[in-house]
């Protein structure tokens, strides 16, 4: 059935209408919003890393200073809740500069993501600071820094910090090649359902003792002995004088420097107690043992304790 001409152009008039009347869908701030952002602008902004080169998938802590160096108080988005800030991961690929025009690229699932239009909003004082420092030990829900790892692959690397003039701060991950491995064995079992569909009398739970790995790696310059904080359900799946891929470097992820060695290591080891605390002696191109103490965030314990 046709629609008479008249009744197309009252219900086009009418679509119009609904159109110019729809809310721009641009940043709407509040009032007090607008004037947090606005003292935010006159905060001066450090961002500083424990590192400027690291090993792929290595552990990173960030620590966040935010200063009022104005004579009044200055009522800011909370810059530690990540509803009131965010950070942004940039990779450097220079083969992108043709295509996009700049050789850095976001890496985050929501670059420049939106921000919250109700924000936690924080007091600073005249010449007072606000300032922590994010480790991936004890990573919060709130935080608005929450990066557990470093990429898993070599590669230069910004952490853009989403707030008003505030910087950015770069970072390297080197490339990092397997001398020594070890699957240390620890207290207790973990349990996991098996996906997919199953084979008639196949129990669909999977049990397997806890474990989790250690390595000695040659990187960033020297010769290093690392741990993850994760538990594991296998082995490391590399040999010693490969090179670590984005894949098989996960099995270490996070991983965490405990020692150096001065030498190349050709043996590592390690024996767990039952607190998780592990023991682990690693042998160089010398002969010479050596070894550490680390807890279960990979922390050392001083000798004696």
């Amino acid at each position: 059935m046709k629609l008479p001409f008249a009744v197309l152009g009252w219900t086009f008039a009418l679509i119009i209408d609904a159109v110019a009347q729809t809310p721009s869908r641009g940043p709407q701030f509040s009032d007090e919003l607008g004037r947090a952002l606005k003292d935010a602008g006159q905060t001066v902004v450090q961002l500083t890393l424990d590192r400027a080169t690291y090993l792929p998938a290595e552990t990173c802590s960030l620590t966040l200073t935010i200063s009022n160096p104005t004579p009044n108080v200055l009522q800011i988005p909370d810059p530690l809740n990540y509803r009131g800030a965010s950070f942004d991961l940039w990779s450097k690929e220079p083969r992108w500069k043709t295509v996009w025009g700049s050789e850095w690229g976001s890496m985050s699932p929501n670059p420049n993501a939106s921000r919250d239009p109700q924000p936690p909003i924080v007091a600073v004082p005249a010449g007072d600071k606000i300032t922590k420092t994010f480790g991936s030990a004890d990573r919060s829900a709130m935080d608005s820094f929450r990066m557990e790892a470093v990429p898993s692959y070599s590669g230069q690397f910004r952490l853009v910090f989403n707030y008003p003039k505030a910087p950015y701060v770069e970072f390297r991950v080197v490339p990092a090649t397997l001398e020594a491995k070890f699957q240390v064995s620890l207290q207790g079992t973990v349990s996991w359902k098996i996906p997919g569909i199953l084979l008639p009398g196949m129990n669909p739970i999977k049990t397997a003792r806890r474990t989790t790995n250690i390595a000695a790696l040659a990187g960033d310059g020297g010769y290093w002995i690392v741990a993850t904080k994760n538990l594991s359900t296998g082995g490391l799946r590399i040999e010693p004088g490969m090179e670590f891929t984005p894949d098989t470097a996960g099995d270490l992820r996070p991983l965490v420097r405990v020692a150096q060695s001065a030498n190349p290591v050709v043996s590592v080891s390690g024996v767990a107690d039952a607190n998780d605390n592990i023991t682990i002696t690693w042998t160089d191109s010398t002969g010479k043992t050596s070894s550490v103490r680390v807890d279960k965030d990979r922390k050392i314990i001083p000798a004696g304790q």
